[in-house]
């Protein structure tokens, strides 16, 4: 496992935490704001590596077996708030 993979997936699994926690195992304010404070650096990246995030995100949505999780990853990049190819256009 690369450097990059490990910490890609700790995002992921974090959002999915956040997202799919209930309000009696966190307190949904408390969500809001990790997550916003999980999502806020990657704002702060270059546009070609924000592009190359979104890109690695939908190369592993692709190589993943459960559907739920395949359709999770695959809206990380927009949660996050990622640009894509066609907002260059």
């Amino acid at each position: 496992m690369t450097l990059e993979e490990a910490l890609i997936g700790a995002l992921v699994e974090s959002l999915m935490f956040l997202e799919d926690s209930n309000p009696e195992e966190v307190d949904p304010d408390s969500v809001v704001r990790a997550m916003e404070n999980i999502m806020a650096p990657f704002h702060e990246l270059e546009e070609d590596q924000q592009l190359a995030l979104r890109d690695r995100l939908a190369q592993i949505s692709r190589q993943e077996n459960d559907n739920y999780d395949s359709r999770f990853i695959a809206g990380v990049a927009d949660m996050i708030g990622l640009p894509s190819q066609s907002d260059q256009e």
